[in-house]
């Protein structure tokens, strides 16, 4: 489910292919499963929209984990105290919902990385006896979570430069109807919602970072992997 190309994320050893991923809102262990089994490159948790009480979600990252899927987890804004919680739990990394400052990036990358990069505390294992068994020994070099903020706000796109510049980040995510509501009523047709989702795509290449993207369906997912995202809910 993979196409190359030639740009390698900043901070990791992928190269420039397209990963598609499956999303679950409903809060349910056998519906998490089964997008694991579809062929998905990632899944992605919503604990922002969805019905995932934590330890519900956690037990779905561990699913995750267990199926050998990469696993992302989807945390409003509110709620970046929950990070270390849900990377503690197995989670691949987290989606920052509704970013609009560098201030807020960097501040969730501190929790995600131990000391002294970061305030994420040890927990005894990425995966708390699920899958690796990773020490505190090289902890730091072992275990880096992509940290993915999603522009979609209007203040967003005046600081996506900055935002993108965050060290530890590992890509944009746009996300296109919230990116739509707040471009003054241009509409997701339009040409200031198309200049602002194009210019995500070109900040992120610039930084050696993975832009992502939210499709409705199959021809939508081709569309915006032509424009240039490399990651496709």
């Amino acid at each position: 489910m993979t196409t190359s190309g030639e740009v390698a994320p900043r901070g990791t050893n992928e190269a420039d292919q397209v990963r598609l991923g499956a999303w679950s809102i409903l809060g349910s262990r056998g519906g998490v499963e089964a997008l694991c089994r579809s062929g998905a490159d990632f899944v992605g948790i919503d604990a922002q929209h969805g019905f995932f009480a934590f330890d519900e979600a956690a037990l779905c990252i561990q699913i995750a984990n267990l199926c050998g899927v990469r696993c992302f987890v989807r945390v409003p804004i509110d709620q970046y105290d929950w990070i270390p919680r849900y990377l503690d739990a197995g989670a691949d990394g987290v989606i920052l919902a509704m970013v609009s400052k560098a201030a807020e990036v960097e501040r969730a990358v501190t929790l995600s990385r131990y000391q002294p990069l970061g305030r994420r505390s040890w927990a005894g294992g990425k995966r708390n006896g699920v899958g690796e068994g990773t020490t505190g020994v090289g902890v730091r070099e072992a275990i880096a979570p992509e940290i993915l903020p999603m522009i979609e706000t209007a203040e967003g796109v005046g600081h996506l430069k900055e935002i993108a510049a965050v060290p530890g980040i590992a890509g944009l995510y746009v996300g296109p109807v919230d990116l739509g509501l707040a471009m003054e009523g241009s509409g997701t047709g339009e040409a200031l919602w198309r200049e602002a989702v194009e210019s995500v795509v070109a900040v992120a290449r610039e930084n050696r970072i993975r832009p992502g993207m939210f499709a409705i369906d199959g021809d939508d997912a081709r569309n915006w992997a032509a424009i240039g995202f490399r990651d496709i809910v």
